[in-house]
């Protein structure tokens, strides 16, 4: 008799444990990609304000504003390479107002990075292709600089 109640019993779960299975992996991968984009999109963040942190400074240790927005843009870069973000475009705008001001003035030099990461290779559902992340920082420029003699 209690055999037959048990068998009865388990006779309904013929299956059942293949169907939660199938249940559950789909969203546990799905929450995995998730994790994964948004820990990319993080990091990429971080490097991001660092590397406008990098060339503000770059910038800013400059003697006049032509050169400090190559050496702005040409710092980010770098920047942005040895982080190993890969920027579809990085756009460099650059604030050099502080270098029109006489010596012995404050200013600072702000540097705003604009980077487009890709996000095509975590492919899932409600993950956009690519994100464009935004940082800024801003450095003071030297109060005693002096303009060098060009040739």
């Amino acid at each position: 008799m209690i055999r037959r109640r048990w068998v009865r019993d388990c006779a309904g779960d013929a299956g059942g444990h293949a169907l939660e299975l199938l249940i559950i992996v789909p969203v546990l991968l799905a929450f995995v990609l998730l994790l994964v984009a948004v820990g990319r999109v993080s990091q990429a963040g971080h490097q991001i304000d660092a590397a406008a942190a990098s060339a503000a400074r770059a910038a800013s240790q400059q003697y006049d504003a032509a050169a400090a927005q190559a050496a702005a843009a040409d710092q980010a870069r770098q920047s942005m390479s040895q982080a190993g973000v890969r920027c579809g475009e990085l756009v460099v705008d650059v604030d050099t107002s502080a270098f029109a001001a006489p010596a012995g003035t404050t200013g600072s030099v702000t540097v705003q990075l604009s980077c487009t990461v890709s996000l095509s290779d975590v492919a899932a559902p409600g993950i956009p292709g690519s994100k464009t992340l935004t940082g800024r920082a801003a450095s003071p420029v030297d109060l005693f600089r002096e303009a060098r003699d060009r040739p």
